[in-house]
């Protein structure tokens, strides 16, 4: 036995060696391959990272805007909503009896190494009233426009149709400022002086193109030629430091509409002078204060809360009726607009506001002569608040309560219309502005006697025009991103 072990071994030792430096060389074959396979998978994440670094430089944001009510009046008739007559605007929580929606998307190009940008954004928008909610389109271009941002020393500059620089009072829907929305096309320069600087001074050009105007002695004229066409020159210098924690803002405005013969309308001219002083951080940074006022004149007068675009003689009504001497009209108007929101717990919004429209002229008739109105003037005062009371993250009570008196000189009506309305909003998450919210919501309004058959008739059958109250009741939804 001992014999033949001696032999076994050695030769167990010839066999194994040959086998073990086979099993190397395979282990290293296949470290060679495993090696290989890194460095290819090396090479092609390296392409990919070229490919994603070309595509940092690129970014597609969308953004919105969606609201919509599903209400009704007394006796299931047509939600009606609760304005005064001649005031701009309205006090909105529970009173907005359309749908409106806007979609855009925000297109940005970043070249890194030389610190310049281009951006597009395109903004599609459609409205409907209730009662006509069946034909709701987004068929608006509510935006279109292309910015290069720092081509030369921090300027950048723009040309489209946008939204420039809105500045408005949130619960009433009331836009001061806006000269972008409604006018055909614009072009501006921003970052005059400097990016380094807290400051800026923005300068824009813009046109409007009104269609469809009509001869105030009724004359038929070439759709070619039924149009009124406008100039807007808009210059701010904004976010002047002017205190601890606020800012002043200055505002100018130059306009200027040419003649049309087809329509008998000569050229006119008209300015605005403004100024906005935004405060921050009041009580202990739970505040903000903006107090806003300014003069318009001429053509520069607005036609609506919301649409900025110039008035003209024989606008808002009947062709025949001359309503503006646009020589002589003029717009006052004042406002401040407070929010404070206190943590998690609540958050209130009060606003007061004061305008005093002289159209120019007592409203007559073109062909006639004959005076259709009662003198030439409204004055506009408005005051009132939206508080929220926090319940939970995703639950809050929410109560508005608006007062406007109107002194509307032209329809020879004045007095006082009260709104209140009531909601348990369902919400996304703590904050005044924080949207999407949910409001099942009642509203109830009240007016004088005077106002009888001007105020709850709107839109379509809404009942309340031979009433002096009225209420709606319903759901509402409002969200942005």
């Amino acid at each position: 036995m001992k014999r033949i072990i001696q032999f076994i071994i050695p030769l167990g030792g010839i066999i194994s060696t040959p086998l073990i430096a086979q099993s190397e060389q395979d282990s290293i074959q296949l470290l060679k391959k495993q090696i290989e396979q890194l460095e290819s998978n090396k090479t092609a994440i390296q392409k990919i990272s070229e490919r994603l670094a070309k595509f940092e430089n690129h970014s597609l944001t969308p953004t919105g805007y969606f609201r919509t009510t599903m209400g009704t009046s007394e006796g299931g008739e047509t939600q009606a909503f609760f304005q005064a007559p001649g005031a701009q605007s309205k006090y909105r929580m529970g009173n907005e009896a359309d749908t409106y929606a806007e979609f855009a998307l925000k297109y940005k190009y970043q070249l890194k190494e030389e610190g310049t940008s281009f951006e597009t954004m395109f903004r599609m928008r459609g409205w409907s009233a209730k009662g006509d909610n069946m034909n709701w389109k987004l068929d608006d271009i509510g935006e279109f426009y292309v910015k290069m941002n720092d081509i030369y020393k921090d300027i950048d500059v723009w040309g489209g149709r946008r939204y420039y620089y809105r500045m408005s009072t949130h619960i009433i829907d009331h836009f001061w400022l806006n000269p972008g929305e409604g006018s055909n096309v614009g072009f501006g320069v921003e970052g005059l002086r400097g990016k380094d600087k807290e400051d800026d001074i923005k300068i824009a050009l813009f046109e409007y193109e009104m269609d469809g105007v009509t001869r105030p002695d009724g004359q038929s004229i070439s759709s070619s030629e039924d149009y009124i066409q406008s100039y807007v020159l808009d210059a701010r210098w904004v976010d002047i430091p002017f205190n601890k924690d606020g800012q002043m803002n200055i505002w100018g405005q130059y306009s200027a509409r040419t003649s049309n013969e087809a329509l008998g309308f000569d050229s006119k001219q008209g300015f605005g002078v403004g100024f906005w002083h935004n405060q921050k951080k009041l009580f202990g940074g739970k505040a903000n204060n903006i107090f806003y006022g300014s003069f318009r004149q001429g053509t520069s007068v607005y036609q609506t809360g919301y649409d900025i675009t110039p008035v003209y003689e024989n606008f808002g009504g009947s062709s025949d009726i001359i309503r503006y001497d646009l020589d002589k009209a003029n717009l006052w108007e004042f406002s401040n607009n407070f929010l404070y929101e206190l943590d998690e717990r609540f958050a209130v919004n009060w606003i007061l506001l004061f305008s005093q429209e002289n159209r120019g002229v007592t409203p007559y008739n073109y062909n006639t002569g004959e005076v259709t109105g009662k003198g030439k003037q409204i004055n506009w005062f408005s005051t009132g608040f939206r508080a929220e009371k926090y319940l939970h993250k995703h639950l809050s009570l929410a109560l508005e309560t608006g007062f406007d008196y109107v002194d509307n000189q032209i329809t020879d009506q004045n007095g006082w219309l009260t709104k209140i309305t009531f909601s348990p909003e369902i919400r996304w998450n703590y904050g005044f502005y924080t949207r999407p919210v949910i409001r099942p919501f009642v509203t109830y309004a009240f007016w004088p006697d005077n106002f009888e058959g001007s105020v709850g008739n709107q839109f379509g059958t809404a009942p309340y025009g031979d009433n002096t109250d009225g209420f709606v009741f319903g759901i509402n939804i409002e969200a942005w991103w």
